[in-house]
């Protein structure tokens, strides 16, 4: 598909390279009208954009209010009922039933064990520094409130006392009463320690992501003060959170985080470029893509603040009418002169676009379950079957995102002669965006290449001169000591 350049932009282009200067150039495309066709841009599947987004800053304050001294004293009091529990008098008299009743109580104190953990790693969180105001609009999250460790510690000490530690066992193992009361202790242990094991990794994770700069989702439905009325706002999807800035204070850990609320959201098709020989479409600038809302065929630009968001927050702005008049009439050649373009030599070897099509960019072979395609990128291609593409000993397999029933691969309608005129386009834009620093650099480095054969001349005549100027400080001066030696070594040689 390519054709020589004009002598002119052959010299300019030649004195670039020479000096060089390595500059940017262009690129275009455009959407297909219809399945059987493309140009320039190739329809993506339609996706949800915020249009409009409201904002809030709110404070979330985990509360503990649990010191770390008071803490001590919980845990050792824990600590101290299952002590008593495995000492009971009839534990210690028959091992086998020691065993069975230790391992019922077994995953209890798993959960004791990594409550303990969680609850010591939450406390080197807190710091002396007294609880502080940062939004006006606070929510508080109490997964883990004291009173309920004590009311847990206190059932669990009201079930022990049922217990009495020198029952034979005999005994025991056959009255039914005795053993719903052991069983009943053993069952509470189980249930308490596992609640308190969960609430409190929840909260160290929450703690954790905070600090990390992510927001912990058990939070996501404790929301904001003003988005709505009331404290209790559903889930909005499509919403974002920004920690702003943590700190730990004598009763928690608390956080400044920046919500966004979508309140008007929009439908949009993003389109994908297309690249002939490097070149390919730009918007407003390299950041701006383009896209149709779903209710029209007008293409606009998007500019998205984040693709975070699974529905990113974006502005809409027009595409330059004659552009956007060229682009929705599918006219190519007007296209080609009334867009802006830019250069991306290396683009994405494939993109995944509208119906399960794939739009091949690049590539030195491409098959379709086996089958060698002898197609030119770019083509846009619909298989049945897995796509393996190779290019520069790379190789990618890809599979299509929708079930398609029959091979079919569609080219681009792109002569050779349009993409010889957008190359030709490109290149002359690409000379007009040079400003006068950039001429001037040109030329410094255009006037060192021509005078390079000149200085290399001038090092060469000097080193010969240099051989007559030694003969003649020989005639004024008298031999060097190097040529008496050479002169002597050359009789030696000579006898």
């Amino acid at each position: 598909m390519g054709s020589p350049l004009r002598p002119s932009t052959f010299i300019i282009g030649t004195l670039f390279l020479c000096s060089g200067i390595f500059l940017q150039s262009s690129r275009v495309v455009k959407r297909p009208t219809s399945v059987d066709k493309f140009h320039f841009l190739v329809p993506q599947e339609a996706s949800i954009i915020q249009i409009k987004t409201s904002v809030e800053t709110v404070q979330y304050d985990l509360k503990l209010n649990l010191s770390e001294a008071s803490w001590d004293v919980l845990a050792e009091e824990f600590l101290l009922l299952f002590k008593k529990f495995e000492n009971l008098t009839f534990l210690e008299s028959d091992l086998e039933f020691r065993n069975e009743v230790t391992s019922q109580i077994g995953p209890g104190f798993l959960d004791q064990k990594g409550f303990y953990s969680n609850m010591n790693d939450i406390i080197k969180y807190l710091t002396q520094d007294p609880d502080v105001e940062m939004a006006p609009c606070r929510r508080t999250i109490s997964e883990l409130d004291p009173a309920d460790i004590k009311r847990g510690l206190a059932n669990l000490q009201f079930k022990f006392e049922k217990i009495d530690g020198n029952w034979p066992v005999g005994e025991l193992k056959q009255d039914l009463t005795k053993l719903n009361t052991l069983f009943s202790f053993i069952s509470t242990y189980n249930g308490v320690f596992n609640e308190l094991e969960e609430d409190s990794y929840r909260v160290l994770q929450g703690i954790e992501a905070l600090s990390d700069g992510l927001f912990p989702e058990f939070l996501h439905t404790n929301k904001t003060c003003g988005l709505e009325k009331g404290n209790n706002i559903k889930v909005t999807e499509g919403e974002t959170y920004e920690v702003e800035k943590c700190m730990g204070t004598q009763v928690g850990f608390s956080c400044l985080v920046t919500i966004r609320q979508p309140i008007q959201l929009a439908s949009v098709t993003r389109l994908s470029k297309v690249n002939y020989r490097g070149i390919e479409i730009m918007g407003e600038s390299l950041n701006w893509v383009f896209a149709r809302q779903t209710d029209t065929e007008l293409i606009e630009q998007l500019l998205c603040d984040s693709d975070k968001s699974p529905h990113p927050s974006c502005r809409i702005l027009d595409v330059e009418e004659g552009c956007r008049n060229a682009l929705n009439n599918n006219v190519i050649r007007d296209i080609i002169y009334k867009c802006n373009f830019t250069k991306n030599p290396y683009p994405e070897p494939f993109h995944k676009v509208a119906d399960g099509g794939i739009l091949i960019l690049q590539a030195n072979a491409v098959s379709s379950g086996g089958t060698l395609l002898t197609n030119q990128p770019p083509f846009i291609i619909y298989s049945p079957a897995t796509i393996g593409l190779t290019l520069d000993g790379e190789e990618f397999l890809i599979i299509p995102s929708k079930q398609i029933d029959t091979l079919n691969v569609v080219d681009s309608i792109l002569t050779s002669a349009d993409i010889d005129l957008l190359e030709s386009e490109h290149f002359d834009d690409w000379i007009g965006e040079i400003d006068n620093e950039d001429w001037i650099n040109i030329g410094l480095g255009t006037t060192q290449l021509l005078f390079l054969p000149l200085t290399i001349w001038g090092i060469c005549l000097a080193c010969k001169q240099r051989g007559k100027i030694g003969d003649l400080m020989e005639m004024v001066e008298g031999p060097s000591k190097r040529t008496i030696y050479k002169r002597n070594y050359n009789k030696v040689r000579a006898k």
